[in-house]
């Protein structure tokens, strides 16, 4: 493309970069821009307040765009304008994410993510072709709750919070559950497991009695991880792992069962989570417990640390 320039996005470009990013084909504008405000207002509430970006231009024409939202766990989230057809405007695409790499590296991003729609066959495309690894595709779920008709069944285990005293002990966890696990299995050894906890406390609003860890006698056998989401009466699962030698036992069910009930006793209406579509076993156990599809996205990431680590 001839006389094509990468400039980055200047503070009061921000809409005009995530108009491009954010919106899907037949959107009315006033769409768009609810579209806009409230990611906007969710990045405000999470305090995700270092977004940088980049436009692409040929003359005085925009012709694509790249915004990344870096959070906690030296992680970074890329959005990309969707790109159905392969190819299309590939150099713009190219540069940007070039520009965002090299950006995030220097910043000391661990993993630059990227979540397209399943349909984004260029951005796809273009991101296999420039290293990114094809994580999974998430199926993302629903439950709307009814506080009068969830009531905890008698459970055996003994349940234990996050806290400072309780870190080690959900890091064990949290790294064991990955082991011959069914879910994302390639995000294995991207990042240190105190970054894998500071993400998912900054995914959503964290209240460490949220968090909760299932015993049997005295060993650890799974947790779930809740976070509140800042714009609406929901809670979302950020994680939930079971260890693997108590894998099959209903500890997968407790640990959802659990987590529904202390929604409900805190009034949210609504509870989300996102799925391996590969993991046949959970998506089974969230439907029995009433969970519905909501959509689809392909998870890709790109390691920019040189020293990933296990889990």
């Amino acid at each position: 493309m001839p006389d094509l320039t990468i400039r980055p996005m200047a503070p009061h470009e921000i809409r005009v970069a995530l108009r491009l990013a954010l919106s899907v084909p037949g959107q009315r504008p006033s769409e768009i821009e609810e579209q806009v405000t409230s990611f906007l207002r969710y990045t405000e509430a999470l305090r995700l307040d270092a977004m940088c970006g980049w436009f692409a231009q040929s003359g005085s024409r925009i012709v694509s765009t790249c915004v990344c939202v870096p959070s906690a766990g030296r992680t970074s989230m890329m959005l990309l304008p969707r790109n159905t057809e392969a190819g299309h405007e590939s150099e713009a695409i190219h540069r940007l994410i070039d520009e965002a790499i090299a950006t995030e590296s220097a910043r000391q991003t661990c993993l630059l993510q990227c979540l397209l729609d399943p349909g984004d066959a260029g951005n796809l495309i273009k991101l296999q072709e420039m290293g990114f690894i094809d994580v999974a595709e998430l199926v993302y779920m629903e439950k709307w709750l009814l506080p009068h008709a969830l009531e905890v069944e008698d459970d055996a285990g003994r349940w234990l919070t996050y806290d400072s005293r309780s870190h080690d002990a959900f890091a064990k966890t949290i790294a064991e559950s990955y082991v011959a696990t069914q879910d994302c299995q390639a995000r294995r050894g991207l990042r240190e497991i105190d970054d894998i906890i500071a993400g998912h406390q900054a995914a959503g609003l964290f209240s460490p009695q949220r968090w909760l860890m299932r015993y049997d006698r005295d060993e650890a056998q799974g947790c779930i991880l809740l976070n509140e989401n800042p714009l609406h009466p929901t809670l979302e699962v950020a994680y939930v792992g079971v260890r693997p030698a108590h894998r099959r036992r209903g500890v997968g069910a407790a640990l959802m069962s659990r987590a529904m009930a202390l929604a409900a006793s805190e009034r949210f209406e609504r509870m989300t989570l996102a799925v391996d579509e590969k993991n046949g076993p959970a998506i089974s156990l969230y439907e029995k417990l009433g969970y519905q599809r909501l959509t689809r996205r392909r998870a890709l990431v790109f390691p920019l640390s040189s020293n990933p680590s296990q889990p």
